[in-house]
């Protein structure tokens, strides 16, 4: 097998462990071929089911308090956790919102249903999404992907410019004034039936002190909407 163009390897059976649980008879793949440029010590997929006889979960559910999992990344640095059977409480404030995920799906995927922009007068405007459009929730990644037409649309009402410094032939970014921050608009995404909100200071990239100021929102021409 290959993951993209940076792994090549093939299955192995083994003992595996993470933290204090240990797993016998684990099918996973054996890296054999890495490319210089690869900065990864290991992948763990938590996906649904395909194709795999197994998930991850099947094998370590006979040592967990609770059949779930998981995880926090820091915004700061390359810190973080993945806890199998339960939560980090200090690592959150407030409670859960808890969506519905198709099963029938390999990703984690729900239905996405629409986008509203709240100004901080209060005036809200909403961005149409095609109907049924589902949406991915996917920790690879440090963006939101959504279609070249949405990004546009929604970037463009936050004031938002082609960054070509990150724009491809089928991926579109855009930076906003970084002296403009507190007057952006808080946006809501209706995702599985119900409102996240995101601050400003939650959905723009600062890369330095003096800016860009870069919108998690990219275009590309995906089948689905990629949510970080």
């Amino acid at each position: 097998m290959s993951y993209r163009s940076s792994i090549s390897g093939s299955k192995a059976t083994d003992i595996v462990g993470f933290g204090d649980m240990r797993t016998k008879n684990f099918t996973f793949i054996e890296a054999i071929s890495l490319s210089d440029d690869n900065f990864l010590d290991g992948i763990v997929g938590m996906a649904l089911y395909n194709n795999p006889s197994h998930l991850f979960m099947d094998y370590v559910k006979p040592t967990l308090n609770s059949f779930l999992f998981s995880y926090w990344l820091s915004g700061d640095n390359m810190n973080g956790e993945i806890i199998f059977g339960g939560v980090d409480e200090t690592k959150f404030i407030g409670d859960f919102t808890w969506i519905y995920t198709d099963p029938n799906r390999y990703h984690w995927t729900a239905y996405f249903d629409g986008i509203s922009i709240v100004t901080s007068s209060g005036i809200v405007s909403s961005i149409e999404v095609p109907k049924l459009k589902t949406v991915i929730f996917d920790t690879g990644t440090s963006v939101s992907y959504l279609s070249l037409q949405l990004a546009e649309t929604l970037n463009k009402r936050l004031g938002g410019t082609l960054f070509q410094n990150f724009t491809t032939d089928t991926t579109t970014a855009y930076q906003v004034d970084c002296a403009n921050l507190k007057k952006l608009p808080t946006i809501k995404l209706n995702i599985g039936g119900e409102v996240l909100s995101l601050n400003p200071e939650e959905y723009i990239l600062l890369f330095h002190q003096n800016g860009p100021c870069v919108s998690v929102f990219f275009g590309n021409e995906v089948r689905y909407l990629q949510i970080t």
